[in-house]
């Protein structure tokens, strides 16, 4: 399953991107009340418990690569799923019109079964995709919001 998620910012691609690399900010804003972020020991590591259905479900997350005034890439398991989680910033594209102060931020989740439980985690996640893809957009989009009125 594949979630991609972009979001206008006004605001230049050098703060959005600082912004951004504060991963347990941005892991704090878009994690919901479902999803439970803990910074582990070392950085650029986190342990994370995903409440679906009544049952917790541990995994972990790291940043696996960093690229530099761009973004990140996330990746971890939470109980047979894998995830994989980019993040990236860059500048409107110019077909959007006169926006030269601006950023696009960028949010592509994939997910995968790594085992028979990750396939039956994902098959429920896929009958909520639309609503999952609807709370990220709005999560996103509140980032943002933040970002434009911050100093």
């Amino acid at each position: 399953m594949r979630v991609h998620l972009t979001q206008p910012v006004a605001r230049p691609p050098g703060p959005v991107h600082d912004a951004v690399a504060d991963v347990d900010a941005l892991l704090a804003r878009m994690a919901g009340s479902r999803l439970v972020v803990v910074p582990a020991p070392g950085g650029d590591a986190w342990t994370v418990t995903l409440n679906l259905h009544g049952i917790e479900r541990r995994g972990a997350l790291h940043v696996t690569e960093r690229y530099p005034g761009t973004g990140y890439l996330l990746e971890g398991e939470i109980d047979g799923l894998a995830l994989s989680g980019l993040v990236r910033v860059g500048p409107v594209p110019e077909n959007a019109g006169p926006q030269a102060d601006a950023s696009m931020l960028e949010v592509t989740l994939a997910l995968a079964a790594r085992s028979l439980r990750g396939r039956m985690v994902l098959a429920s996640l896929r009958l909520m995709q639309d609503s999952l893809h609807a709370r990220l957009a709005a999560r996103l989009a509140a980032v943002a919001q933040a970002m434009e009125t911050a100093d």
